[in-house]
């Protein structure tokens, strides 16, 4: 239970400091000139506040993720079990009558297990939930903090002032709606199947997992992900248009540090979106090796 609050604390402390960094000098200021007892207080209401604002962030972040998420759970099952398939020589085809990845009925069998089980479990899916939030955020965060280390325009009405702001939250809104549509088109033409749908032979097939009857092919590696990526480029081309904004602003402004909080924010989201890739194969690997024989006893 501390660890999900700590999560959610973390994520919202994300979404303060999108909205405080613009005006980093004043907060600043601010903060120094507290004292010790209203410091304490202060804090305490600060990590409330986090704490409220992280839980609409991290279930955005979900189902700004839900697409890419859906992808990874597939690419795993259809790896495990096409990988066990060809160490065993089978050439029968492939049988989907079953769940490919019940994620979770093994995360209930887990939940069962030993409490160092339960903790390791439990560290791996913050790591995947931080990481998301930093893909996910990483953009916005980029921006507010180069408006905030960049020099003040001249006028102050220019259109790079922190009401640029108001133009990211569009972005993003903008970003669910793109992500909304292409979920409700993938369940009409069944493109993107759940691992429990009917059709995932049909995605298997789609990504060379299996030929034409349905057979295993014996190839290796972990499953298409940059060519995934590729195909969902919906799911990252808001997040590279806000980034750009970010760039501009910093090089427009003429200021070395604005440019250095782009880059560096850039880099950040960039490496945030690869970790959360990877760390949701570990974690589907865990939870798997654990769960499955769980589940069946």
């Amino acid at each position: 239970m501390t660890q999900l609050y700590l999560e959610q604390v973390l994520i919202g402390a994300v979404g303060l400091l999108i909205l405080a960094l613009p005006w980093f000098p004043t907060v600043l200021a601010a903060l120094g000139g507290l004292k010790d007892a209203s410091s304490l207080a202060t804090g305490s209401i600060a990590a409330g506040a986090a704490f409220l604002v992280g839980i609409p962030l991290d279930r955005l972040a979900d189902t700004l993720t839900e697409r890419l998420e859906r992808h990874g759970r597939l690419i795993f099952g259809l790896t495990r079990l096409c990988g066990d398939r060809r160490r065993r020589n089978d050439a029968a085809p492939l049988d989907l009558s079953q769940d490919l990845f019940p994620e979770h009925r093994y995360q209930a069998a887990c939940l069962r297990d030993a409490a160092a089980v339960v903790s390791w479990l439990g560290y791996h899916r913050s790591r995947l939930r931080l990481t998301r939030a930093l893909a996910v955020y990483g953009p916005a965060l980029t921006v507010s903090a180069t408006l905030g280390v960049a020099p003040r325009p001249s006028p102050p009405q220019s259109w790079f002032s922190p009401r640029l702001l108001v133009i990211v939250a569009m972005l993003y809104a903008a970003w669910a709606v793109l992500l909304w549509w292409r979920t409700r088109r993938s369940s009409v033409t069944h493109d993107l199947p759940r691992t429990h749908h009917p059709q995932v032979l049909t995605y298997a097939a789609r990504w060379g997992f299996v030929d034409d009857d349905g057979v295993p092919r014996h190839t290796s590696g972990r499953g298409p992900d940059l060519a995934v990526w590729r195909s969902e480029w919906a799911s990252w081309l808001v997040p590279a248009i806000v980034l750009l904004l970010a760039l501009m602003v910093a090089w427009s402004r003429g200021s070395t540090p604005a440019r250095a909080v782009s880059v560096t924010g850039a880099l950040l989201t960039v490496l945030s979106a690869w970790a959360w890739w990877r760390v949701g194969f570990t974690y589907r690997t865990y939870l798997a090796d654990l769960g499955e024989p769980a589940a069946r006893g």
